[in-house]
């Protein structure tokens, strides 16, 4: 939902009282048709499996749309290209033991190709959802870390 507001709205914002600085996608939810390798690697008792994920697509997706839908999958196939609409910065949190590493990298790749200000992290040997599982976790600490900086390089130093 981040990635689809801050694309609307742009650098623009919702009006003079909201200006969008940043976009912040911890462990952004992505899927597709081609599995990735992060996929195919997950093991059966991940914390999000591919049938998990697989689950909560047929329950999300209207029937009959592809998985490689935009909706979806924010830097598959089917992704309308992004070059052309002005977006604040984006910072991507991903969980180095997540089934949806790969694609949360993809997406950045595919949005620094777009000309975009993306930065992409990955919590090395952190679970999908641990910042809410263990949230007294160093793993979930460096989250805090890198948003805190993240948020911090983008405030609008002239108010």
């Amino acid at each position: 939902m981040a990635h689809h507001v801050a694309a609307a709205v742009g650098t623009a914002g919702l009006g003079p009282a909201v200006t969008v600085r940043g976009s912040v996608l911890i462990m952004p939810a992505m899927f597709g048709e081609a599995p990735t390798r992060s996929e195919l690697e997950c093991p059966p008792d991940a914390y999000l499996t591919p049938a998990i994920c697989e689950k909560y697509t047929r329950l999300a997706m209207p029937e009959g749309w592809p998985w490689d839908h935009p909706v979806l999958n924010l830097a598959g196939p089917r992704a309308p290209p992004l070059g052309d609409v002005a977006m604040a910065p984006v910072l991507v949190v991903a969980a180095g033991r997540d089934l949806l590493r790969d694609r949360n990298r993809e997406y950045a790749r595919r949005m620094k190709e777009w000309g975009k200000d993306v930065e992409f992290v990955v919590v090395d040997g952190a679970d999908h959802g641990f910042f809410h599982r263990f949230p007294w976790s160093e793993h979930a600490d460096e989250v805090v870390r890198v948003v805190r900086r993240f948020v911090v390089d983008h405030m609008d130093s002239s108010e």
